[in-house]
Order: structure tokens, then sequence, then C-alpha cells
């Protein structure tokens, strides 16, 4: 415990000599940066490990970082699964045939730590919340249904006005969004968001107003795969609605209930229209099925902004191609992708093979 203190007495010293030796250049009219420039070097580039956190499917690889702090590095690690490290000061984690949990841990030449975090489960399906899209007037509800993801769940109120709740039994598979009893005319929408214990993101989108709500198609957009089914659904405007796939699109849907397949792979657009008549569409993308299902890794990880990372994919069919749904990450065509750098958030990456099948994983955005 001593040694770790003198080591890290050791890293403010030489912090403030950097400093005042800086101030010191700077008063003698010296041509170089400003003190703030060593500042940001010296005590702003902190020892990290990167992705903080991880959640992956057993068998699966994926490689960790070491940012930050001053070689030489050691290495602790804990848990099921293999550990390999690479050059570049990168660790390389592969998970091990059944559910785990593991750690991966760094420290520098001055005592500082860094530690990540790696779920490892049989597998982790997409999560997902229905409705997707809901139209109310002041004062009503509306429920939603959990699935896929890792329980347990946790569902709050994103943006916009209302309360949310958990509905029983347990374990929590339900949620309810209660719109609040008066606003403006037309008010702004509210986003619900459910989150797993994976780190995935789900959100549905509640429009409210006064008067009749207006007309929506839930789902608005949608992947399926040749010969599977799927419901749409409609709220808002006047009843009685009726389904339709506008001419050129793949598929067949019936008027009344509003099901939906296709046997062949393409596009189409389906389109509710309600007794007004007012209209609302959605996309679909019927896709071939393959014996190996797309798949994203890892599922999602926890990063700080401005670093990078390397997503890769298995199954379907390639060439890949990456791209980012959110609010200012970017990713390369290899699946490099760079956190923002000036803001935290969450944000999704989605592969996509030859096929036009797809996948996602969720980026969490955090500082230092």
């Amino acid at each position: 415990m001593r040694k770790r203190r003198n080591l890290r007495l050791r890293a403010a010293f030489v912090t403030i000599l950097a400093v005042a030796a800086a101030l010191f250049v700077s008063l003698a009219g010296c041509d170089l940066p400003p003190i703030y420039e060593y500042w940001d070097s010296v005590v702003l580039n902190q020892l990290e490990i990167s992705p903080s956190f991880m959640a992956l499917q057993q068998g699966q690889k994926a490689t960790f970082s070491i940012l930050g702090g001053k070689v030489p590095y050691s290495f602790e690690y804990s848990g099921d699964g293999f550990f390999e490290l690479l050059p570049s000061h990168k660790v390389e984690y592969t998970a091990p045939a059944g559910a785990a949990e593991a750690r991966i841990g760094v420290r520098d030449m001055y005592g500082a730590n860094s530690l990540a975090r790696v779920m490892v489960v049989s597998s982790i399906s997409q999560l997902t919340i229905a409705p997707g899209n809901a139209s109310l007037t002041y004062g009503e509800t509306v429920d939603f249904t959990f699935s896929g993801g890792i329980e347990p769940y946790t569902f709050k109120l994103e943006e916009g006005s209302g309360t949310v709740e958990l509905l029983p039994p347990l374990p929590y598979t339900k949620g309810r969004y209660n719109a609040p009893p008066t606003g403006p005319a037309v008010g702004p929408p509210a986003v619900v968001r459910l989150e797993d214990s994976s780190g995935q993101f789900a959100d549905a989108m509640i429009y409210v107003q006064a008067g009749a709500p207006p007309l929506i198609i839930d789902p608005v957009t949608v992947e399926l795969l040749e010969g599977v089914s799927i419901t749409f659904s409609a709220v808002g405007g006047t009843a009685p609605y009726v389904f339709s796939v506008l001419p050129g699109g793949v598929g067949s849907i019936n008027p009344g209930t509003g099901a939906y397949s296709s046997a062949i792979s393409g596009n189409a657009t389906v389109r509710v229209t309600d007794a007004s008549p007012v209209i609302a569409d959605a996309t679909v993308t019927v896709v071939p099925a393959t014996a190996t299902p797309l798949i994203i890794i890892p599922r999602s990880i926890d990063i700080t902004m401005g670093t990078s990372f390397q997503f890769s994919a298995d199954g379907g069919d390639p060439p890949y191609s990456y791209a980012v749904e959110g609010y200012g990450g970017t990713i390369s065509a290899s699946g490099v992708y760079t956190a923002p750098n000036t803001r935290q958030g969450v944000e999704k990456v989605r592969v996509t093979d030859a096929f036009g099948r797809s996948d996602t994983a969720t980026v969490k955005v955090k500082k230092k």
C-alpha cells in the first residue's frame, strides 16, 4: 500500500514540475504551446481500458485497447474465458462456452488503475419494445410489451412529459405510459426507453395532443425474413382502418387485420387509411432466410468520448456494411466506430450483409 501511495505522489510531483516548467517557459517568451496544452497532455491523459463494458455471446472474440497512463502496463485477469495480450497495448478476449463474467484490469507505472467488465451469455437477442409508436390524447395511457435482451429491464421516460410505470407480475415484461392530464394543442413527442442488463436500449415514440390523436401505423419500419408474417396496427385518426401494400411492393396484407407476409425478398410500403381519409405509411424490407443468422459483435459497449472500437460481424452473407444510427459517432467501412468528442449519449451501430439482413449493437458514450 505504501509503494502505491509513493507512486501516486511521484506522479503528482511530475505533474507539478511539468506545469511549472511550462509556465516558466511561457513567461520567458519562448514559442511553445500554452500552459493548458501541457495540462491536457499530462493531467488529462488518464489511464483507460476501452471499452469499459462489453456484452458478448459465448465463443465470440473482441479486443480491448489500453489508452493513456504511463507505460509499462501490468495486467490482471479474472473470470472465465481466454485472454491474450496483443501488440500496440491491446488485449483480445475470447468468451467461454457458457455464461460467465470476466474482468480485465490494467495498471500503469505510477499505480493508476482501470477496469473493464465483460458479460457473457449463451445468446443475446435484440431488445424490443412494442408498440414502437403510439398516439394519445391528454389523460390517456398506453401499455408496452418488452421482449429480447437480458432481464431485468429498466423502463423510463427519456424525453417529454408524462409518467411511466412497470406493470406486474414479476419478472416485469410490460410497462405503461401515462399522458399528462392537460397540455398544448399539440404537445412535443414523448420518448420512453427500455434498457436491459446487456446494455441494449429500445425507444418508443408517443404523440400526445388535444382532441383526436393523429393517425399512426406501427411499426413504422420493419425487416422480415421471407415467409415470416407480421401484423401492423393503427391508432389515432378515425376508425375503421384499411391496410394495403402500395403498387410495386412485395408481399400482401389483410386489409382488415393488417397481417402482412411475403414469399420473396424485396421492399414494400404498407399504408393504413382511416375513415377521414388520412393515411400513414410504413417501410418493409423482406430478406432471404439464412442458415447462419447475421450477428454483430459485440452486442453492446460502453466507451468514452473520442475513442474508437472495432466492431465485427458473423453469419449472414458477406460483404458487410456498417452505419451509425444516433447523434454524432462515425464508423468506417471496416467497422471501426469513433465516438463523438463533445457529447455523451446512446446510439446504435448497424451491420448489413449482402442480402439486406441487419443487426444492431448499442453504444453508450460517456465522459472519462
